[in-house]
């Protein structure tokens, strides 16, 4: 039994809708899905307005991955950072009474160190979906630089598919 795949049907963009526009839905983390939703077209038209930018230079992956970053709240974290640990550091000078730091006393300080910088929780899949999308990313900047369009227009077209294969395989 052959099974018949249907074609999709390519969509027009509608008129209007600029680079520009589809490159900031893109860049605040919509997916492909909902950006042909609200622009009414098709994937290949914004993996091909992706691939003009990035022959420009412009990488809306490196946006994209940009803009995930919490920037916001960076001070405040700055600053809980360094008065936990010097508040830790001042608790074990305290417990030392004064003496030279014995060996063990500076293991205490190491774990409290690493128990502040360690993350709370571990999102593997946030982790891998990072690293491949930076791994694209560079591949991409170096086959631009070594004049190799042809790579970088296929990391460029088929990046989301890329990710999403890597995802699937970790899971």
């Amino acid at each position: 039994m052959k099974k018949e795949f249907k074609k999709q049907s390519f969509k027009k963009p509608q008129r209007g809708v600029s680079r520009e526009e589809i490159k900031e839905a893109y860049i605040s983390n919509q997916s492909i899905g909902d950006i042909c939703l609200a622009f009414d077209m098709s994937p290949s038209n914004i993996h091909y307005h992706r691939k003009k930018d990035l022959e420009l230079g412009i990488d809306w992956i490196a946006l994209r991955n940009e803009n995930k970053r919490d920037l916001s709240d960076l001070e405040r974290k700055k600053d809980l950072f360094l008065k936990k640990l010097i508040d830790a550091f001042e608790e074990i000078l305290k417990d030392s009474g004064g003496e030279p730091l014995e060996p063990k006393l500076l293991q205490d300080f190491a774990n409290a160190y690493y128990k502040i910088i360690s993350p709370k929780t571990f999102d593997a899949k946030a982790l891998i979906q990072k690293s491949a999308e930076e791994t694209i990313a560079t591949i991409t900047h170096l086959a631009l630089e070594q004049n190799k369009k042809e790579v970088a227009n296929f990391l460029s077209e088929n990046a989301d598919l890329l990710i999403e294969t890597i995802l699937k395989k970790r899971a």
